[in-house]
């Protein structure tokens, strides 16, 4: 299975195949309601299903839009991305200061910009390791395999709300909601909501999270499986197949 190879905070790829393993069977809209990366929906088996990416996170949300409308302009940006510190310093002022550039594509390329040069989870720290390598790898990223998710893409709702209004919207007795949990940006609020919203749900729904006892506290009568420090949490249990 291709895996889509944009590193980005709450990346799950090492976890992918097992994630899928655990799906249920049937419904017919799939809601990745924390996407990030995009993962989740666009490696999944196709199927006639209804897919919905969504994140509210507006430089996730702009990139693959941008990818998906203006693949040739961003390209054509991209692939002449020098990485160095001035670059990095420059596009990390504009981050940092929340001035963003109003051209959508430019948003792009800052977006691919960090998620490329980023050094663990911190958007601060410049990844100095290997970077010639990097940059041939994040040219071959671009030429072989970015772009080939522009197809997959228009085949793909794109949201960008907030979770609350996002499960609303989409909720209903065919609707499978795959939620894996932002763990920097969710405040604990945001939590409680989630919690509170998932026991309504109409649908069928996974969480992916970490090994929280607050969190497993509250899905305490939901199937629960663990791997390593990664949770899933599922409102059924019995009818699951590998993707």
């Amino acid at each position: 299975m291709e895996k889509l190879e944009i590193r980005y905070i709450d990346n799950k790829s090492y976890f992918l195949d097992w994630i899928y393993s655990h799906f249920p069977l049937n419904y017919n809209c799939l809601v990745d309601v924390f996407s990030t990366d995009a993962q989740i929906v666009l490696s999944v088996k196709k199927r006639k299903i209804i897919k919905i990416l969504n994140d509210r996170k507006d430089l996730v949300i702009n990139f693959f839009k941008v990818l998906r409308d203006k693949p040739k302009e961003l390209k054509d940006r991209l692939y002449y991305l020098l990485f160095n510190q001035k670059n990095f310093n420059q596009y990390f002022k504009i981050l940092e200061t929340n001035n963003l550039i109003n051209d959508d594509v430019e948003k792009a390329v800052l977006f691919f910009y960090f998620t490329q040069t980023k050094f663990f989870n911190n958007f601060k720290e410049f990844s100095h390791l290997a970077i010639e390598n990097q940059i041939l790898k994040c040219k071959k990223l671009i030429d072989e395999k970015l772009f080939q998710m522009v197809e997959k893409l228009r085949e793909i709702v794109i949201e960008n709300l907030d979770f609350r209004n996002l499960i609303k919207k989409y909720d209903s007795e065919n609707t499978f909601f795959y939620c894996a949990l932002p763990y920097y940006s969710f405040t604990k609020e945001d939590l409680d909501d989630f919690i509170k919203l998932s026991h309504k749900v109409k649908g069928k729904i996974m969480i992916n999270y970490k090994n929280d006892k607050y969190v497993l506290n509250a899905f305490k009568d939901w199937h629960i499986i663990k791997k390593e420090d990664n949770v899933l949490i599922m409102n059924y249990g019995k009818n699951v197949h590998i993707i």
